[in-house]
């Protein structure tokens, strides 16, 4: 998911072993259409899970393969569906991303 641009990818088929930054390099060879400024590059994107019952999100590893992604203690998945949250690291819109879910931590 991007919420920077309100959309999302459907990945059908990505080996448990392959790393999510090798999966983000491959999905991203080439600019897409939503992505003007051409910022998305794997080497500047920050990868995050959300644990909706928390109302937090936890950053993952670009390097560490989709099974250990998966198994992230705070990663829950909704309807049978895993997903990640794809952010541009340090990018305006990250910061605020990141204090939203930082702010309802600290006012639950």
């Amino acid at each position: 998911m991007y919420p920077e641009h309100q959309t999302t990818d459907f990945i059908e088929s990505f080996s448990e072993e392959i790393t999510l930054g090798t999966m983000l390099s491959n999905m991203f060879a080439e600019s897409p259409p939503w992505d003007k400024d051409r910022k998305y590059k794997p080497e500047s994107m920050n990868i995050w899970v959300e644990n909706k019952e928390k109302e937090t999100i936890f950053k993952i590893d670009i390097n560490a393969p989709l099974n250990v992604a998966l198994r992230h203690e705070e990663n829950v998945i909704f309807g049978g569906c895993p997903s990640f949250i794809i952010t541009v690291h340090q990018s305006p819109f990250e910061k605020n991303f990141v204090d939203k879910y930082e702010w309802r931590s600290k006012y639950k």
